[in-house]
């Protein structure tokens, strides 16, 4: 079955019922949300708003007083910074894995303000796992996991009979990912590996995650990775694809070009779909979503159905475990 747009944005039935669910929806938690939101930029807003008072009467004027609260800030911003870049990770060094991907480690540091910044927070990332409807038993996987925001989020409802885990190449992503999951009580767990040789069994998998990754692979690799993926799901598995991809018209466009000159990135465009892409690495029976902002494209895929031997189910690559050597 090839990939086809799905114009009413929607989701099978089932998957929006399994969704529902698990992560129920309210205007309470919205309200929460957009509080939480608000406290974040208004305590350091009114921290720096009453310093520049209490600089005023002490007799500078209001002029030199923004000025030092400015200038002091910002120097204290990039001390931060610096402290945070030169970090050692808590990796085992010698557990460092190759990828000829681009990583993103500079940016560790900073990852979770950025993508809140941005509009991409826990909220965007609880619909985008949702829409795969995760339930209890199922063995969840999250390629390129970064600091681990969507990978806790399914780890609830997979339950202790399931498993939860993200992967990236980066020693500092995983570093925060296991500090934040440790601090929540999150039984997600993180590993150190790479798209092009995930360290799972065959067809151990039930559910895959890959959100705003796949631009950081080179063609060549995105295939390998893509085939890594249908490797480790099993027959009838679900895979949740987010990135950007450029629109066919619009400002947007414009945006996505810059994006693209800056980063170097090998972004989805109109004449090569995220959707196209999946499609070649064999999945099917997808959804094609726009999401705002209108260059970011989320496909629900899934791994064909296909029969299970006796022998098949009962090995250990019917586990969510190490890829048998």
């Amino acid at each position: 079955m090839s990939i086809a747009p799905d114009e009413s944005g929607g989701s099978d039935e089932d998957a929006v019922r399994g969704a529902r669910e698990t992560f129920p929806n309210g205007a309470g938690r919205r309200a929460t949300h957009w509080l939480k939101k608000l406290l974040l930029w208004a305590c350091p807003v009114l921290c720096l708003a009453l310093l520049t008072g209490v600089l005023v009467l002490l007799g500078l004027s209001w002029l030199s007083a923004v000025a030092i609260v400015a200038g002091t800030s910002c120097l204290a911003i990039l001390a931060w910074g610096a402290r945070e870049v030169l970090k050692r990770p808590a990796v085992d060094p010698g557990a460092a894995c190759h990828t000829k991907g681009r990583t993103i480690e500079w940016l560790a540091p900073f990852y979770d303000r950025l993508c809140a910044a941005i509009g991409l927070d826990e909220r965007f990332r609880r619909k985008t796992v949702d829409l795969a409807a995760p339930m209890a038993g199922d063995a969840v996987l999250d390629v390129g996991c970064g600091t681990g925001v969507l990978t806790r989020l399914p780890a609830k409802a997979v339950g202790p009979s399931g498993r939860c885990v993200g992967i990236d190449p980066g020693p500092r992503m995983i570093a925060i990912a296991r500090r934040n999951a440790a601090r929540e009580g999150s039984a997600a767990r993180f590993e150190l590996a790479a798209i092009e040789a995930m360290p799972f069994a065959d067809a151990s998998v039930d559910v895959v995650f890959m959100s705003f990754m796949l631009h950081h692979l080179p063609p060549e690799i995105r295939e390998i990775g893509l085939r890594e993926v249908m490797r480790v799901l099993r027959p009838g598995g679900r895979l949740v694809a987010v990135d950007v991809e450029l629109p066919a018209s619009g400002a947007w466009r414009h945006v996505f070009r810059l994006m693209r000159a800056v980063t170097g990135a090998s972004m989805f465009s109109s004449s090569e779909p995220l959707a196209g892409a999946l499609q070649g690495a064999g999945f099917e029976a997808a959804r094609v979503m726009r999401l705002r902002p209108p260059i970011v494209t989320l496909v629900l895929a899934r791994k064909a159905r296909q029969a299970v031997g006796p022998s098949e189910a009962g090995s250990p690559a019917a586990q969510f475990g190490e890829r048998p050597r």
